[in-house]
Formats: structure tokens, C-alpha cells, sequence
């Protein structure tokens, strides 16, 4: 997602909705994610973000992309 500059998320499911997470882009960048496991707190930890990979790999997964449209990306605001 860093080569497309995407700001936005992707929602992972996976074991048919048991399980899953959501992954939070700015530009590209990963700034943060909730996972099922951690009871659905927004964090920025390089550990689950690891274990979604993992589960992934294994059980397979259902992902949802969704684009955040920014007119004039990264510009200060006019009124600041």
C-alpha cells in the first residue's frame, strides 16, 4: 500500500468472521490497527500487525480495501 499512497483501510477477515483486523493507512504509511484478539482497542503494535500476517498466511483471509479521497494531500489547511 506504500507504493499507492493509500489513506484509508483494510479489513481483513478471517475463519469465516471469527477472527480479523483492521488496518489504518495514511499516504501509505501503516499508522495504527484494531484486531478481534486485542478486544478491538485502535493500537500501533508491530506484534499484531505480525500475527495478522501470520494468520493470514494460514487460514487464508476476505479482504475489503477502502480509500479515504484527500483533495490536496498533505498541504496545510488555508484557514492555519
Amino acid at each position: 500500500m506504500e507504493i499507492e499512497k493509500l489513506t484509508g483501510y483494510i479489513d481483513v477477515s478471517l475463519n469465516k468472521g471469527k477472527e480479523g483486523g483492521i488496518i489504518f493507512f495514511d499516504h501509505g504509511e501503516m499508522i495504527g490497527g484494531s484486531y478481534s484478539w486485542d478486544e478491538g482497542e485502535v493500537n500501533d503494535t508491530v506484534e499484531n500487525h505480525k500475527l495478522l500476517l501470520k494468520k493470514t498466511k494460514e487460514l487464508g483471509g476476505m479482504f475489503h480495501i477502502s480509500r479515504i479521497p484527500s483533495p490536496n494531500p498533505r498541504e496545510e489547511h488555508p484557514l492555519k
